[in-house]
This record gives structure tokens, sequence and C-alpha cells, in this order.
């Protein structure tokens, strides 16, 4: 039943918030639009790249009317406010590279941290305080921000690019956890056990993130 509530919950979210640029396929390398199938393999393939969030979280990313992936032909980047696709307007946008989905999923994957990271902060409100600046979308989200930015102090940072900010401390950390957890817990134990604990757990994101908590 959990594996059906899961499969439910990642199909919304393929539906609801990931979304393709205008003829993605056709604007790529030969090499990389042979990679796919069909016109909504990638979509598919990102959800994969996904598969270690927990089924409340993606039902939280999926109901939150903000948030949303695109998949490109360019390059990756996180905009958190008002994007045109195909005449629609959508807030706090993590644009993912078609290439890096084939080649580089932890560049994939960093990009999506950073929407996590403003969602679980504020819901993507635009100038809203992110999860990584201490702040949170309720007092228990917001005790786990106040740990981030102390934590990123410490110095052990997984990459080079995670020592660049709590923002991309927290972005790549969660980039790490779900492709390789083991190096993360090498490089930096306590932000990994700190993941594990809450914005990879299902029980505590499930009492958390339920429908009706402010």
């Amino acid at each position: 039943m959990a594996d059906q509530h899961s499969a439910e919950a990642f199909q919304q979210l393929k539906l609801t918030k990931i979304h393709l640029s205008p003829r993605l396929l056709e604007n790529c390398s030969r090499h990389i639009a042979e990679q796919f199938d069909s016109l909504w393999a990638p979509a598919e393939k990102l959800a994969r790249h996904l598969h270690r969030l927990p089924t409340s979280l993606v039902r939280f990313l999926t109901r939150t009317p903000r948030g949303h992936m695109v998949i490109t032909p360019g390059a990756p980047n996180y905009e958190p406010g008002v994007q045109l696709l195909r005449g629609r307007e959508l807030e706090a946008v993590a644009f993912v590279s078609l290439t890096d989905l084939v080649e580089d999923p932890l560049h994939t994957l960093h990009v999506v941290g950073h929407l996590l990271d403003h969602l679980l902060g504020c819901r993507g409100a635009p100038t809203g305080r992110w999860l990584s600046d201490g702040h949170g979308v309720n007092p228990s989200w917001a005790e786990i921000g106040q740990q981030i930015p102390a934590l990123y102090e410490l110095g052990y940072a997984v990459d080079n690019i995670a020592m660049a900010g709590p923002r991309q401390y927290f972005a790549r950390s969660v980039a790490w956890y779900i492709y390789d957890r083991c190096q993360l817990n090498v490089a930096d134990p306590q932000i990994e056990r700190l993941l594990r604990q809450t914005v990879f757990d299902e029980a505590f994101c499930r009492r958390t993130l339920s429908p009706g908590l402010k």
C-alpha cells in the first residue's frame, strides 16, 4: 500500500509540477535527444531521480501553488520569481538541464535542492526567507532551518560548491543525499543525519507537512 501511495504521489507530481520547455528534444544535441524514446521520457527520468523523497514531501510539493520544475535544453538555474512557460505564469521554478539529466544527475538534484529550500522556508514566496536562511513554513521546520547555517559554519561541506554559502550548502547536501548518501555521510555526517531525520523522513514530513498545518 505504501508503494501504491508513493506511486500515486509521484504521478501527481509529474502531472502538475514537472514541465517540458517547448520543442525540448529538437533544441538539444542529437546525442542527448537519442537518450529518450518519447517526448515525456525526460519527465519520467527526472521523477526517477527524485525517488528518495518521502511521499508526504512529494504531496506537499504537489499541493503548494508555487514551485515547479521545467526541463530545458539550456543551463540549470533556480528562479524564485514569476516565469512564463507556454503563456502560463509559474512561480518559484527550478530549470533542470536536459543534458544534466543524462550526464550529471548531481547538478539536476542540486537545482531541485534550491526549490525544496525555498518551498520549505516560505512556500516559495518571492521575497520570503528560505529554510537555509533559518526560516520554515511552520515552527517545526523553522527549528530545522535554524540548524542549517550553524552546520554550514562548521566547515564540513561535502564539496566546494557546498562551501559557497548556506543556500548552496543545503541544496548540494540534498543532492548528494539522493545521489550518494554514503559519500555525504563521510564528508559531513551532521547534515546527513539532519536530512535523514527530517527532509527524507516520511514520518517527520507527514507530521509537519499535513494539509491543515500552518
